[in-house]
């Protein structure tokens, strides 16, 4: 997991969003589902408009509290979202939880670095 920086719309306003440990933790928090769990259940087709719309609310303000912004209340975004689309709301969710998630490559590439340094 990185610091990943990603642009949506909703109802015609950009926002800037940005997945960081603590937009992780608002998500899992507000969701009561953790992170890879959510992934899962978009990927089979079972996600709840709850999750989605906690995405799109943590995302947002996980680039607002870098930025020493306040915080966006839920309940405006969620509105935003049923707004903007379940479908398209649905991919932005699905790029923070990917931005999230470990990647494989990059797991890879940690476990090559600790045996060359323990060698």
């Amino acid at each position: 997991m990185g610091h990943h920086t990603f642009e949506i719309e909703l109802t015609g306003e950009k926002f800037e969003c940005r997945t960081t440990f603590d937009a992780i933790c608002l998500f899992e928090d507000r969701a009561g589902v953790s992170i890879s769990e959510a992934w899962q259940d978009l990927a089979e087709g079972k996600m709840k408009f709850k999750h989605i719309a906690t995405a799109v609310w943590a995302a947002i303000n996980g680039e607002r509290k870098i930025e020493g912004m306040k915080p966006l209340i839920y309940e405006t975004i969620g509105q935003k979202v049923q707004e903007h689309g379940f479908m398209q709301c649905a991919l932005y969710a699905s790029t923070f939880f990917a931005n999230s998630l470990p990647s494989s490559d990059k797991s890879k590439e940690d476990d090559g670095n600790q045996k060359k340094s323990s060698e």
